[in-house]
């Protein structure tokens, strides 16, 4: 299966294996529990900035969290996993943003 994907894809040049071909859930890979065999670069591109946006969304949950409802050290602890998502988010759709657009 993977070798066939691989070998399609190398022929096209265009089309990208799938984006979650190493994803193994009971014998099948995870696109095609999905029915998505292929994806291009821009829709993997938007999956990985929906990833980015995500993280940053719970950045932001996490630092209302730590500064109205917790004390102590688990505040402490939240908010720092609470910046570390604001940032990987925020490189994240940096790269996104400022790879330019897709072929």
């Amino acid at each position: 299966m993977l070798d066939k994907l691989i070998q399609l894809s190398a022929q096209t040049h265009i089309i990208h294996r799938c984006c979650f071909d190493y994803v193994i859930i009971g014998g099948a890979t995870l696109c095609n529990k999905l029915g998505v065999k292929y994806m291009s670069t821009a829709g993997l591109k938007e999956i990985i900035s929906f990833g980015g946006i995500a993280l940053l969304i719970l950045a932001i949950v996490f630092i209302e969290l730590s500064r109205k409802k917790l004390k102590g050290f688990i505040a402490s602890v939240v908010s720092l996993l609470a910046y570390v998502c604001l940032v990987i988010g925020a490189l994240i759709v940096f790269y996104i943003v400022f790879s330019g657009p897709t072929q």
